[in-house]
């Protein structure tokens, strides 16, 4: 496929019959140059029809990870694994997905899929059901990061939200992930009441959970 990927996205109704060659060879653009932020979504796209496991999905997300090959490096390899994975959050099949924003020792894929997953066009409210859901400490951080990449129309009650879990939230990762996607827009002066609002709560006795610092540096308070 000498093609961009900008061009495959258009013959996925054709190349279906011969998905399995063409989604091991997707992620490489001629000459080996990085993709641009385009081309990866159409990649992301690619993904989300060919993969997914089912009828109208012919390969399950185990079997296109497992076509990675092991002579790249490994910073390549976590982010060919982000776009394949954000491809198929669109699927039923997802838990081998919300399971790669669980923090490990080395989040650079975690990053990335944080990343393709604010920019691979998927419904918000796949994200905002699966923080509902979500029974990992450390996966809804990224979640709510993932979910600030939206533009507010898509998601009207996500500012109400993570307002919420940032005053009432008890986890210093959730707090400041809703702290960063909302100090970024129209809910600065919210945020600045919340802040307040939790300065004059520890400073007459304090509370298990967190605290802000002046500027907002969130701390975990031990009761």
């Amino acid at each position: 496929m000498g093609e961009s990927p900008l061009a495959w996205i258009h013959w996925k109704a054709a190349l279906a019959p011969g998905a399995k060659p063409l989604v091991a060879r997707a992620g490489r653009v001629p000459g080996g140059r990085q993709v641009t932020a385009g081309e990866r979504q159409a990649i992301i796209e690619f993904y989300r029809v060919f993969t997914g496991g089912g009828p109208h999905h012919p390969l399950a997300l185990e079997e296109v990870l497992a076509q990675n090959r092991p002579d790249w490096a490994p910073e390549s390899r976590r982010g060919r694994t982000a776009t394949i994975a954000a491809g198929v959050a669109y699927s039923e099949k997802t838990e081998d997905v919300w399971r790669r924003l669980v923090h490990k020792p080395n989040p650079t894929l975690r990053s990335y899929l944080i990343e393709r997953l604010g920019t691979s066009g998927i419904d918000p409210k796949v994200l905002k059901n699966r923080l509902d859901a979500e029974t990992d400490t450390s996966a809804p951080s990224g979640l709510i990061l993932a979910l600030g990449a939206f533009h507010p129309t898509g998601l009207p009650e996500l500012g109400s939200i993570l307002l919420g879990l940032y005053e009432n939230e008890k986890d210093p990762g959730v707090h400041a992930a809703a702290g960063w996607v909302c100090g970024d827009g129209s809910k600065t002066d919210q945020l600045r009441t919340i802040d307040e609002k939790m300065r004059r709560a520890n400073a007459s006795g304090g509370r298990a959970g967190t605290s802000i610092s002046g500027n907002r540096l969130t701390r975990s308070t031990i009761p």
